[in-house]
């Protein structure tokens, strides 16, 4: 079960002290939960699309391939999600393949 950074509070604190991953579309920053469990945020701005139908497949899909995963990530820790505005000519594959390389890099993929 995923669960969500739900205030605002949660994901100013990822924001200020979370340790950043990026690459060239999107990235997240990290930081340790002292919980049994991650926490997950998205974050797709305007800037990437106006339209939040745009916004919303990009969320849907950033969610899909942290449920994929999350059985293979370790535990204890807050994720923010960040997006910049080039990953909508992302396909669902390469957004993948990304975040993949990117939990690896943060050592969080067992």
């Amino acid at each position: 079960m995923l669960v969500s950074l739900k205030n605002k509070k949660d994901f100013e604190k990822v924001a200020k002290s979370g340790r950043p991953f990026f690459a060239r579309e999107l990235g997240f920053k990290i930081l340790k939960n002292n919980l049994n469990y991650n926490r997950y945020g998205i974050v797709v701005n305007l800037k990437v699309d106006k339209r939040a139908v745009v916004r919303n497949k990009i969320r849907r899909r950033i969610k899909e391939i942290i449920r994929l995963q999350h059985s293979n990530l370790s535990q204890g820790f807050d994720l923010m999600f960040l997006t910049r505005e080039s990953v909508k000519e992302l396909k669902y594959a390469e957004i993948k393949e990304e975040l993949i390389k990117l939990f690896k890099k943060a050592r969080i993929l067992k």
